[in-house]
């Protein structure tokens, strides 16, 4: 799914006039930190560049979290025309939405092994 879907979709839901490239930097934003915290944890991860500069690129979540994103952008514009019910509403649906996607990535990716330090010498380890 590409960044140009969602601005469409959040257009289509909210009437407003933030330009496309505060948009891009928004997802930009959410998508790295998606990446640093989600990703970077599993194994697999693949790098990305940041900031995103097009709606052109692909973001991480597959079509199925579309949600994720429509409901931070929407919550994001909302915040930005002092629409503090709705940015509200729309915040809590994007943590849900966010809670999902770590669910399914946790049981889809597995974890990296976390790096173990033996401070005792091998022969009190048993070791040869």
């Amino acid at each position: 799914m590409e960044i140009r879907e969602i601005i469409n979709s959040a257009d289509e839901l909210r009437n407003n006039d933030i330009s496309d490239l505060k948009k891009i930097s928004w997802l930009s934003e959410l998508d790295e930190s998606i990446f640093e915290q989600i990703v970077l944890t599993h194994e697999g991860a693949n790098p990305r560049a940041f900031p995103y500069k097009k709606d052109t690129e692909s973001l991480i979540a597959p079509d199925r979290f579309r949600e994720l994103y429509e409901h931070f952008l929407c919550a994001k514009i909302d915040y930005c025309q002092n629409e503090i019910d709705r940015y509200e509403n729309d915040i809590t649906l994007f943590e849900r939405a966010l809670s999902q996607f770590k669910a399914w990535y946790n049981e889809n990716y597995l974890p990296l092994k976390k790096a173990t330090i033996n401070t005792k010498p091998s022969f009190l380890r048993g070791e040869k």
